[in-house]
């Protein structure tokens, strides 16, 4: 009488570890694949925010403005306090899009505040309506980014050199261009440095004379 044909423990083992084995290596092909998907998409909201804030700096910055007249002890005219981390100025560029068209300037200025809690930076910009010799108060304040790493700023003269601030009440002028450095955080064993030099129009070759808005004469 012959023995019937069947499955022994030791082959239904090595059944149990052949299929756990193919599982576990699927499982891992999935698991990175989702890894470097999540990975583009956070790369790619960090490229699209750090292009937008470039793009509202340079809004802003193209936008200073110095009056054409000479006068060291007016301290609103000659706003345009640029360090390497921080930058105070006023500008013809407005925020508010409601805002009916034409010459306004308004006061403006960047500045970063420490994350308490992680090591990265929020970046804020800062608008005042009602321009004045205080240069770090008044006006509302927007949050630019959380996930900011560093923010660099250099300011290049009529000569070309490079400098790491810019006081305008001493020089009554505006640099040539200011060039700006950011990175943010993607991911935390990545980051995405963006880099601009933008030009500033009422510096070329020097300063041009520019309308005074309606009831300003007298702060100039």
């Amino acid at each position: 009488m012959s023995r019937r044909a069947g499955l022994t423990l030791l082959d239904l083992l090595l059944a149990l570890t052949l299929l756990a084995v193919i599982l576990t290596t699927i499982y891992w092909v999935f698991a990175n694949h989702e890894r470097s998907v999540e990975a583009a998409s956070e790369s790619r909201d960090t490229y699209g925010q750090g292009r937008l804030i470039l793009d509202r700096l340079a809004r802003d910055i193209a936008g200073a403005w110095l009056p054409a007249k000479t006068k060291s002890n007016d301290s609103f005219s000659y706003l345009f306090n640029g360090q390497d981390n921080r930058l105070d100025f006023t500008t013809s560029a407005l925020l508010s899009p409601d805002i009916a068209p034409g010459l306004e300037l308004v006061e403006v200025g960047y500045r970063t505040i420490e994350n308490e809690e992680d090591d990265d930076f929020t970046l804020v910009r800062r608008q005042d309506r009602t321009p004045d010799g205080e240069i770090k108060e008044g006006g509302s304040k927007i949050i630019l980014t959380r996930a900011l790493n560093s923010f660099e700023i250099s300011y290049i003269n009529q000569l070309g050199q490079e400098m790491s601030s810019w006081q305008a009440k001493k020089s009554s002028e505006l640099p040539h261009a200011v060039k700006i450095s950011l990175t943010l955080t993607s991911t935390p064993d990545r980051k995405e440095t963006f880099t601009t030099v933008i030009a500033l129009p009422l510096s070329w070759p020097k300063l041009k004379t520019i309308a005074i808005p309606a009831g300003w004469e007298n702060l100039l």
